[in-house]
């Protein structure tokens, strides 16, 4: 008997947040899908080591689901980095709640602490591209299903 059993396989890609507080931002590769969980940012002095280390190359051709579980700095920090500054097509998912707060947040933040790294206008941006979740719902195959504080995944 001859079967072959073909098993897909999950990359995770630590790129912040692990063994510190702040930079919460994972890359899960399952193929076909490119998923990050949060993206996160952390207060400090040299801009660019307050964003996680994303991928180098990303591919402009491939569709990427970035997840956002809730609206704190340290899990949104650097999304209107991300999506507003590689030449890629995101799809923000997200609970309406978190949407609006992250905007209010982020807008005070900005107002309060200008580090000429993200302008008001890359924030309007961002929001322009984010999707609401329901209860449960089917994106691109995956899937999800909300909880009362969390965003739940499943493959």
């Amino acid at each position: 008997m001859n079967t072959k059993k073909s098993f897909n396989r999950i990359k995770i890609s630590f790129l912040g947040g692990a063994r510190e507080i702040g930079r919460s931002c994972f890359f899960l590769n399952y193929k076909p899908f490119y998923i990050f969980l949060d993206t996160g940012a952390i207060k400090c002095f040299k801009k660019f080591r307050c964003l996680p280390s994303f991928p180098s190359k990303l591919n402009k051709n491939k569709k990427y689901l970035v997840f956002i579980s809730h609206f704190h700095f340290d899990h949104t920090g650097s999304l209107p980095i991300l999506i507003n500054y590689t030449p890629c097509n995101f799809r923000i998912i997200s609970k309406m709640l978190t949407k609006l707060l992250y905007f209010r947040n982020f807008r005070n933040f900005l107002l309060l602490f200008s580090n000429n790294l993200i302008i008001f206008e890359d924030l309007e941006l961002s929001m322009e591209i984010f999707e609401n979740t329901y209860i449960q719902e089917n994106i691109s195959n995956i899937k999800v299903f909300i909880y009362i504080s969390d965003i739940l995944y499943k493959f």
